[in-house]
């Protein structure tokens, strides 16, 4: 059940195995025998690494429920003492929407742990995760230093997001030939998903009109909206209301901004390792959940 588990947090066998320090033909192994006990399968083999069927899914909340009831149990059997007092948490803006459904798995895993959450940009939660003042992150880019330990990470793509005025809101797709001289507003360069863009856009000698620039994704995307520009978002900042305003998300063909990772971390610190591996597992947890999958 591990190896599964970790196969489907990190969506290929060979980075399972770099995780679980174990050999990638151990875990491949284990993933074809619960194949084979549950007369199922699990995974689907494909180009990126291995994606989960609709059996595989079920599966896997299922494994993670019984892990949930199994710590749940440990604690009420040490007397109700939470293992972890409290546990601190470093969101990005646009996974605020995250907040119930990680509160929600912690009261399950850990009923008397406290939640301190905290929302900043991808590289200050690098920082506050690195410096101790935070047990675990997201973060998102590829880009996370040397401080720092991935412990799951998923893939999001970055989209092209215009008002319904926008000569580009009818469009399909567009490529990054399409964002020369593009006004565009931008979140800056403490959001790994800048960075992302900024290296875009440098490969492939690309270079888009910055009309603004914004210290959040929302600003981001109202300040494009009224300017009558576009800005480059994932949809996890795609607002509830974007449907009725008129807001259109546009895929990019471009391969790395079709697939920013974006990851939990956290540092590995020896005086809080129960906190460490508690949030390791909620964030693993949250990036396999289908709230994450529906923006992938």
């Amino acid at each position: 059940m591990r190896y599964f588990v970790e196969v489907a947090a990190q969506g290929s066998i060979r980075a399972a195995a770099e995780s679980l320090l174990v050999a990638p033909s151990a875990v491949s192994r284990q993933v074809r025998l619960l194949e084979k006990d549950l007369g199922v399968r699990l995974f689907d083999r494909v180009a990126s690494g291995m994606r989960l069927t609709e059996a595989g899914t079920i599966a896997l909340e299922h494994f993670v429920a019984s892990a949930d009831r199994d710590e749940a149990l440990r604690e009420r059997l040490r007397g109700g003492t939470a293992a972890v007092p409290t546990l601190r948490v470093g969101l990005l803006e646009g996974l605020v929407g995250l907040a119930s459904a990680l509160t929600a798995r912690l009261d399950r895993r850990s009923p008397g742990t406290r939640l301190d959450l905290l929302m900043l940009p991808s590289q200050q939660v690098i920082e506050h995760v690195a410096g101790g003042e935070l047990d675990v992150g997201f973060s998102s880019g590829r880009h996370v230093g040397k401080h720092v330990q991935v412990v799951a990470t998923t893939a999001l793509p970055v989209h092209l997001m215009v008002g319904p005025d926008h000569a580009l809101a009818g469009r399909e797709s567009v490529t990054m030939a399409d964002l020369a001289g593009l006004p565009v507003v931008l979140p800056d360069a403490t959001f790994g998903i800048r960075n992302e863009v900024d290296r875009a856009c440098h490969e492939h000698h690309v270079a888009v009109d910055l009309v603004g620039e914004t210290n959040t994704l929302t600003l981001a995307l109202e300040l494009a909206v009224a300017r009558g520009a576009a800005t480059l978002l994932t949809l996890p900042a795609l607002p509830r209301d974007a449907d009725r305003r008129g807001i259109t998300a546009i895929p990019i063909k471009d391969k790395r901004l079709a697939s920013v990772p974006l990851s939990v971390v956290v540092a590995h610190d020896p005086q809080r390792a129960a906190a460490d591996r508690l949030g390791a597992e909620l964030g693993k947890d949250l990036l396999l959940s289908p709230n994450v999958r529906a923006w992938t």
